[in-house]
């Protein structure tokens, strides 16, 4: 009986890990097919799996105007100043609280209270308090309550791994005369920087993806990628809006795709390592 249950065992993991993997890659397959198919293939039925006649003509409709683009770069500019800020912020936070008990309660079990409030109810005060400083519609705009919303992420992501990180060696480098104030990024910073990384990434890929901001603080000059998708799909049939939302989301994968080919393996020693620490 022993024998038969080890014998079923892998049988129904693997089995779940195909089908976890399939139900996670077909929306990514769908779309990339999509993005090459015409717009008669687009809504024929029944569905076509794959295009039969390739065709770059969404890619050439979504870029020729300067709403892909500029939509293309909107979001790089936000995403990175997003990430940069709340990485700069976020880091030095989490060594305090690390460190010293003082403030714990307040830098991090509010802002996760916060954190699970509806995006609208930043949005709304935002909205009105940027009209009358002239910021709606600003890529400064969208970056600091981008940063201010993904900083508590950063806080959570490091914070264990300078816990993992002994005191001792910090005593031991003032006593080799090291500043206190060069501590933090002259020491700290390398030795967790695999931890830096991953939140790096992950905050990336919020600021990549977000809608709902983006969509109450912006109108025309700062559009993201996830809104101008949007605009293309409300277009649907009529201008082949949704072969160019496709190709659109098709482009906007790319930074992921990077980001999974150079940093695989710095993100499977960050997770393993921080699956020990705990």
């Amino acid at each position: 009986m022993a024998a038969v249950r080890r014998s079923r065992h892998p049988f129904f993991v693997y089995t779940s890990l195909v089908i976890v993997v399939v139900a996670t890659l077909f929306p990514v397959f769908w779309v990339v097919s999509s993005s090459f198919k015409t717009n008669f293939e687009l809504f024929s039925l029944p569905a076509h799996w794959l295009p039969a006649t390739p065709t770059l003509s969404s890619y050439t409709v979504a870029f020729a105007s300067q709403g892909g683009v500029q939509a293309i770069s909107n979001s790089l500019v936000i995403a990175f100043g997003g990430t940069f800020l709340a990485l700069l912020i976020g880091f030095p936070s989490a060594y305090v609280i690390s460190r010293y008990r003082g403030g714990r309660f307040a830098l991090f079990v509010l802002p996760l209270i916060m954190r699970a409030s509806p995006p609208a109810v930043i949005a709304i005060p935002l909205l009105i308090f940027y009209s009358s400083l002239g910021m709606v519609d600003t890529l400064q705009g969208l970056v600091l309550p981008y940063s201010a919303v993904t900083v508590f992420y950063v806080i959570w992501m490091i914070k264990p791994f300078i816990d993992a990180v002994p005191r001792e060696i910090e005593d031991a480098a003032m006593i080799d005369g090291v500043p206190r104030w060069r501590i933090p990024f002259g020491l700290i910073l390398p030795m967790v920087a695999g931890g830096v990384v991953a939140a790096a990434i992950f905050v990336f890929v919020l600021d990549w993806t977000e809608f709902t901001l983006a969509l109450m603080l912006t109108r025309m000059q700062t559009q993201t990628i996830p809104l101008q998708m949007a605009a293309f799909n409300a277009l649907g049939a009529i201008s082949e809006g949704q072969g160019q939302a496709a190709a659109l989301s098709t482009v906007s994968l790319a930074p992921f795709l990077i980001i999974a080919y150079f940093f695989q393996k710095q993100l499977v020693r960050t997770f393993s390592a921080g699956a020990v620490n705990r």
